[in-house]
């Protein structure tokens, strides 16, 4: 399979990576490259903003059940 082909997911979409991070109470997914809205804030998958300075890295804190379902039906693939 080539690379390009394995960018793609079923559907024709391109296939979105993100990592697992702690924003507000629950762990998210935040895609790889995210950048800041006008307010600075960076948005999760699921819609969930943060300022960058409150986002840490995975922790203890429940995930969320919307990103978490992106990643089990493989439309995000987690990064490390």
């Amino acid at each position: 399979m080539s690379a390009e082909a394995a960018g793609q997911r079923r559907g024709g979409g391109r296939l979105v990576e993100g990592y697992w991070a702690g924003m507000a109470h629950h762990g998210h997914v935040v895609p790889v490259g995210a950048r800041p809205d006008s307010r600075g804030r960076i948005a999760a998958l699921c819609g969930v903003l943060a300022l960058p300075g409150e986002i840490t890295g995975v922790d203890r804190r429940p995930v969320c059940g919307w990103c978490a379902e992106q990643v089990r039906t493989g439309r995000v693939r987690p990064t490390t």
